[in-house]
């Protein structure tokens, strides 16, 4: 299986600070999203409130998205990672082709909120 890395950095703010992650091209696939000790369950998109800026500062978000190709009408696979409630809101797309139907892809994203 492709492995596929991401990591940046996000500089939060005082607020809540919200993450979607979106598995796209009409593929089927699975995140787990993980802050410290706290892991979210699984889905295909995740959209949630992670915390306040202030508790979540020099933490690291870890984002696992496993994805696989199961659209007939493409090989292309992607995941997009939205960040809000920062200084600037973040938004990131991640993608790769894969050689054949049913070919799976991890992809693995590192966010250190700052």
């Amino acid at each position: 299986m492709k492995k596929i890395s991401y990591a940046t950095s996000y500089k939060v703010g005082q607020g809540d600070v919200r993450l979607e992650v979106v598995i796209g091209d009409g593929q089927f696939g699975s995140t787990l999203v993980t802050v410290g000790s706290q892991v979210w369950e699984q889905a295909h998109d995740f959209d949630r409130v992670l915390g306040k800026g202030v508790a979540l500062a020099g933490k690291t978000v870890s984002v696992t998205s496993i994805v696989t190709d199961t659209n007939a009408q493409t090989n292309q696979t992607a995941v997009t990672y939205r960040l809000s409630g920062g200084v600037v809101p973040l938004e990131h797309t991640v993608a790769f082709t894969v050689g054949d139907e049913n070919d799976s892809v991890d992809y693995e994203a590192s966010i250190v909120l700052a």
